[in-house]
């Protein structure tokens, strides 16, 4: 067996959006799912949703803009889901995924972006579903167009680009 260690392999950034106001919607979305972990359901969608984020900052999207997740749960069980998937009629718009029976599922949308370099993850909108259709989702992805085609002319009035290509 070969083991490679690879050297100065630089792992994609994640940023949120910010909207007219300074608020980034996602970051938003997230905290108000931690705020109701009373409910063990909706507990256990934040903490995967924490898992999925840490685990696409890790690894790349592949080629073909699926990235499959896989984590073991608390009870000892496997818990594997199709984390990023590409909005095949909104490109280049790619929708991360986390389910939970009982709590929803839990949609971000984000588009890739590189400067100097970094891949850097950009997510402009979130929610959390309860049906496979949702007009919410449909809304929110025609407002991440809008930002992707602003955000291409002046990244700056979304998200902070200072030291993103810096390895920490």
């Amino acid at each position: 067996m070969t083991n490679y260690i690879v050297c100065d392999m630089i792992m994609p950034t994640i940023k949120f959006t910010k909207d007219e106001n300074g608020i980034q919607q996602v970051k938003e979305a997230v905290n108000d799912l931690a705020n109701t972990i009373v409910d063990p359901d909706r507990k256990k969608l934040y903490m995967l949703v924490i898992r999925g984020f840490r685990f696409i900052e890790r690894h790349e999207i592949p080629a073909n803009r699926e990235l499959f997740f896989s984590t073991m749960l608390e009870e000892n069980t496997p818990y594997t889901i199709r984390l990023v998937k590409e909005l095949k009629y909104h490109q280049p718009l790619l929708e991360f995924r986390v389910n939970w029976r009982g709590a929803g599922a839990f949609r971000a949308i984000f588009f890739e972006y590189e400067y100097e370099g970094q891949k850097v993850l950009v997510f402009t909108r979130a929610t959390i579903k309860q049906q496979t259709t949702s007009s919410e989702f449909e809304k929110l992805v025609v407002e991440s167009e809008e930002i992707y085609m602003s955000f291409l002319h002046h990244p700056e009035q979304y998200i902070n680009l200072e030291g993103v290509n810096k390895v920490e």
